[in-house]
């Protein structure tokens, strides 16, 4: 997952990981999230899980970003 690869990035400080990391899930929120528009249901119900998913996701990684930087 491209989330959590920010997490493991020594040269990066707290700051710039958070902004990739954020970056990163938005994106993926965003498009997942426009599935949600659509009138099949099948299409619907996995664009709107897979955001959701997504938005755990980032959460999680901006946790474990945080947790283990080291200054």
């Amino acid at each position: 997952m491209p989330l959590v690869l920010y997490s493991f990035l020594p040269y990066l400080n707290l700051r710039e990981r958070y902004f990739g990391i954020l970056l990163a899930s938005l994106t993926s929120i965003i498009s997942f999230g426009m599935l949600g528009f659509s009138a099949t249901y099948a299409v619907f119900s996995f664009g709107i899980a897979t955001a959701l998913c997504m938005l755990l996701s980032a959460y999680f990684a901006l946790l474990y970003a945080t947790v283990n930087f080291k200054k």
